[in-house]
């Protein structure tokens, strides 16, 4: 049985669709991946307050975080991304887009010039200071002046 032309054009464009679409998701899945899935490197990210999509899009691909500037910003307005928080964040390679977006909508209290330190009874201040001062870069004296 022979097909008449009418269905041959039909089945031509059907499966150019179909290439197109499955090019297309494959193109997508290969933009949302990690940049590197072997490198657990933390790297710090500051995004300025007020920054727009584009430049913290332009902040990530400079940081080699995201594959594609232009991918981020339609990624987020496909997904209905809009709430990133302004912070310094660490972030790694190995992160896919949706994890690096969870991160930036999630914001953190991440402040490398901050340390934590729990305060236990029964030590004494110079006890503290003097672990202050071996984990930064201030002598004990300029710990005391500033109590």
């Amino acid at each position: 049985m022979k097909l008449k032309k009418g269905p041959k054009i039909v089945l031509i464009i059907l499966v150019l669709l179909a290439f197109i679409f499955i090019g297309s998701a494959v193109f997508w899945m290969y933009l949302a991946s990690p940049v590197d899935t072997n490198d657990k490197r933390a790297i710090e990210v500051v995004i300025p307050e007020g920054a727009t999509a584009s430049k913290i899009g332009t902040i990530l691909k400079e940081k080699d975080l995201i594959k594609n500037e232009i991918f981020f910003k339609i990624y987020l307005k496909f997904n209905k991304k809009s709430s990133l928080k302004a912070t310094t964040y660490v972030l790694k390679k190995n992160m896919s887009l949706d994890e690096i977006i969870s991160a930036l909508e999630k914001g953190n209290d991440y402040n490398p010039d901050v340390i934590k330190i729990t305060f236990k009874e029964g030590k004494r201040l110079t006890e503290y200071v003097k672990l202050i001062a071996e984990n930064t870069n201030h002598t004990e004296s300029e710990i005391f002046a500033v109590i």
